[in-house]
């Protein structure tokens, strides 16, 4: 089994699952990302349809993605994501 299998199956056994959870293939990395640049990246990768944005604290980019988060899961109608629908993994 592989390190990410292995990864996947605990995120099964912490949530209590015994369904099939498990994380999207596919994400948006924000580390080393700076500046208008990780907040434009975040909202255009959330518009496209990415299911998954790891962020971290120790990135130092958490109020751009925080605010990219803000713009995308609360615009009124102009961003059709909502918040259950994405992963958020630190």
């Amino acid at each position: 089994m592989s390190g990410t299998h292995r990864a996947l199956r605990c995120v099964e056994a912490a949530a209590g699952s015994t369904t099939s959870l498990a994380l999207p293939p596919v994400g948006l990395g924000t580390w080393k990302s700076r500046g208008d640049d990780v907040k434009h990246a975040v909202v255009e990768s959330l518009r496209l349809g990415y299911p998954l944005v790891d962020c971290a604290q120790v990135y130092g980019n958490e109020a751009l993605v925080g605010a990219a988060f803000d713009e995308v899961f609360n615009s009124s109608g102009e961003h059709d994501v909502k918040r259950e629908d994405v992963w958020i993994v630190s």
